[in-house]
């Protein structure tokens, strides 16, 4: 539904700017091409409603790892 892949959209944005997460972390996370990253956030498309929750539960995984200082 379009609602759904916009409040999908609007949150995979906020979501990337909170964590600050980049397109090579997330594509490398998820498993998409960066083609798929670019077309959620733009909204053009969505992951399927049943896995919109593993997404968001990678991003937070992501942003809650604390990045290692060498």
């Amino acid at each position: 539904k379009k609602d759904d892949k916009e409040h999908f959209t609007r949150l995979f944005n906020i979501s990337l700017k909170v964590y600050e997460l980049g397109e090579d972390v997330v594509c490398s996370k998820l498993k998409i091409s960066r083609t798929t990253f670019n077309r959620w956030v733009a909204g053009v498309s969505a992951p399927h409603a049943r896995g919109q929750s593993a997404v968001f539960n990678a991003l937070d995984e992501l942003g809650n790892t604390p990045t290692k200082e060498v």
